[in-house]
């Protein structure tokens, strides 16, 4: 009996080991265009809660109804800069229908290349006062 491996059982092993390191390296890029997508996604999310605070917490007499539109600089949201296709935030403040007291302000983040990826939140503000409790 003899002990160790045929040149045939190499053979073999070295190509199982040469198509796993194969599709590892594919995985690699995918896993990293998934992680950039989601960092770009967290990022324009926390863009336009930013915009949306901001103006939730203005004075209701100063909180027009109106549309504003602005470039995003690389320092306000670096992980969508691109120079070519800047990224964009659109916050526009509109009543709600059937609810005279109600606001609706809604932010919309758009980034990337055409076809732009684009991200909307939004919040209801009212112009009732707080009411105590007791």
């Amino acid at each position: 009996m003899r002990d160790g491996f045929t040149l045939l059982e190499c053979t073999l092993a070295g190509a199982l080991l040469c198509l796993l390191a194969v599709a590892l390296l594919e995985g690699i890029g995918v896993t990293t265009r998934v992680a950039r997508e989601n960092a770009e996604m967290l990022s324009a999310d926390a863009v336009a809660w930013d915009a949306l605070w901001t103006a939730f917490n203005m004075d209701d007499r100063s909180l027009a109804l109106a549309t504003s539109e602005r470039v995003l600089s690389e320092a306000a949201a670096p992980d969508l800069y691109h120079a070519a296709h800047p990224a964009r935030l659109k916050l526009w403040v509109s009543p709600v229908p059937g609810f005279p007291s109600l606001k609706g302000i809604t932010a919309a983040v758009e980034w990337g290349a055409a076809p732009r990826k684009a991200l909307t939140n939004f919040v209801y503000r009212s112009s009732l006062r707080r009411v105590p409790w007791y």
